[in-house]
């Protein structure tokens, strides 16, 4: 008994030291390694510098350099950097240490943990993203290492003022999920991982991005072609107008304000801004619940109104306009499902500011074909923010502001938009913001938004016709026609104002001047 005893104590004592041995080689491989980061960036960020670091031998299995992704920085028209990451691994039975890109993983069975974060780093409107490559011995053992500065990537390095577009950093490495990580740590919900593809990329949108002054009823892009047509009828734009092209006049028609014809601002077109907020509230939503809900429409009429209202706890959520006969969004971000058009044929959608802002995410058209949209409790600051991917159609329909006026109602869509208003009873209040540098329209197409299937639309990116629709506000667009016994009326509460056109609930994180700088490193085996 004794001898088996001693036989088991020795035996659990020699397992003890041995995994006290490993561990102990673990730790001071991981020292060494917190070690050879800080020798290698003080290198990286010298003008010209040489050092050694010792990587030791015990319990070390192997030492080499690789390619281990890719590292890309962009906007939507132009590549500012795309890099190879390389990484320094040292391994060891227990753990696996990988120095990449600036970062310092330690991989083990259980995951990957983050000894030291890179460099990249976001402050105020500016983002920094200083990145380390090794050249030199890609085969290399234990021992003591050299290294050298090289001189740093030209090409890929110096700071860049981003002007009214998004940029988007994109890592593509094995360890994207501590890239992940540390993205979130400035960027928050900028950030989305592809697992399968092994990628997290994060997008930051320009640090200011608002519209002109808003001091015209009409005003119409699209170079030499953004013309402004008032006649065929007792049609009248009350307020001024200005377009990139030509203005005419016919019949009965009017212009109460001053007409400006062939002047171009060059504004800019919100493809970019509503393409990434389609994509970012999809990417976000999760479906929202209904329950009761009632609020006090004061036009016509001041009775409660009862309807469904969208409720959850997502920072975006989805839901079917359709599902209920009145349905209600207070303060928050909604993302419409389903076929992606907010499409009303006899359904009510009351959106209340009462509480704050409400945007709206369109992945389609919006079609009010007998359907409303009501705005109530605008009585503050609120502002209902729509996003429309798509076409916007009005017949027989009412889209009003009942309690405020045109400023709480802002519609945005890209250069694509068409714009069409129809039937006797149709009444829009607020803006539509949709400028483009040539018009979406090709002389003699169909306007598609036109639900009457008016033939004098025909090449016209945006149509107020037939019967006796009003637009009360500002259009913002592609050539516009007013025509029969319609109305565009100016309200005098867009005097001078600006709209931010980005969705600040959707992104957080805002950036005008992008830092790159690519240092080279030349490790080799002392």
């Amino acid at each position: 008994m004794v001898v088996v005893a001693s036989a088991g104590i020795a035996v659990f004592a020699g397992t003890v030291l041995t995994e006290t041995r490993s561990t102990a080689e673990t730790n001071t491989a991981e020292a060494a390694m917190l070690a050879f980061e800080h020798r290698v960036e003080s290198v990286a960020h010298s003008e010209a510098g040489a050092t050694t670091v010792r990587l030791p031998a015990a319990g070390a299995t192997g030492v080499y350099t690789l390619t281990t992704g890719t590292i890309t920085v962009e906007t939507p028209s132009e590549t500012l950097l795309e890099e190879d990451l390389t990484a320094v691994v040292y391994e060891h039975p227990r753990a696996t240490f990988v120095y990449e890109g600036g970062g310092l993983w330690k991989v083990t069975e259980a995951g990957t943990v983050v000894l030291s974060t890179p460099e990249f780093s976001y402050r105020d409107d500016t983002l920094s993203l200083p990145v380390i490559a090794f050249d030199g011995d890609s085969d290399l053992s234990s021992g003591t290492l050299t290294v050298a500065k090289e001189q740093p990537l030209a090409s890929a390095s110096g700071t860049v003022f981003v002007d009214g577009t998004p940029t988007t950093v994109t890592v593509e490495s094995p360890y994207y999920t501590v890239w992940a990580e540390h993205f979130r740590s400035f960027a928050g919900s900028a950030v989305v991982v592809d697992a399968p593809a092994q990628t997290v990329s994060m997008t930051f949108v320009p640090g200011a991005q608002t519209t002109p002054r808003l001091d015209n009823a009409a005003v119409a892009t699209g170079g030499a072609d953004g013309d402004i047509y008032v006649g065929t009828g007792s049609s009248v734009v009350d307020g001024s107008v200005v377009a990139s092209g030509a203005v005419t006049v016919q019949g009965a028609g009017a212009i109460t304000g001053t007409t400006t014809e062939h002047h171009d601002d060059g504004l800019s077109s919100l493809d970019w801004v509503v393409a990434a907020t389609v994509d970012r509230a999809t990417t976000m939503a999760e479906p929202g619940t209904f329950q009761s809900r009632s609020v006090t429409v004061c036009d016509p009429g001041c009775g409660p109104v009862s309807g469904q209202a969208v409720t959850g706890t997502a920072g975006v959520l989805s839901f079917d306009p359709t599902a209920h006969a009145t349905t209600v969004l207070a303060s928050g971000t909604y993302l419409v499902d389903g076929s992606g058009d907010l499409s009303l044929t006899g359904e009510t959608l009351v959106v209340d500011l009462s509480a704050g802002n409400v945007t709206l995410v369109v992945p389609g058209d919006v079609v009010l074909d007998g359907g409303d949209v009501t705005v109530v409790g605008a009585g503050g600051d609120g502002v209902l923010r729509v996003y429309a991917a798509g076409n916007f159609a009005m017949r027989n329909s009412e889209f009003l502001v009942t309690d405020g006026d045109a400023r709480h109602a802002q519609v945005f869509g890209p250069s694509t938009m068409q714009v069409g208003f129809a039937g006797g009873s149709t009444k829009f209040e607020g803006v539509i913001y949709a400028p483009r540098a040539t018009p979406a329209l090709a002389p003699g197409e169909a306007n598609a938004a036109q639900l009457t299937g008016a033939s004098q639309c025909v090449g016209w990116d945006v149509c107020v016709a037939t019967g006796s629709s009003s637009v009360t506000g500002a259009i913002v667009a592609g050539p516009i026609a007013v025509k029969q016994s319609t109305t565009v009326t100016y309200d005098a509460s867009l005097v001078g104002m600006q709209l931010d056109v980005i969705p600040v609930d959707l992104f957080d994180s805002r950036v005008s001047y992008v830092r790159v700088h690519v240092d080279v490193v030349d490790l080799r085996q002392y």
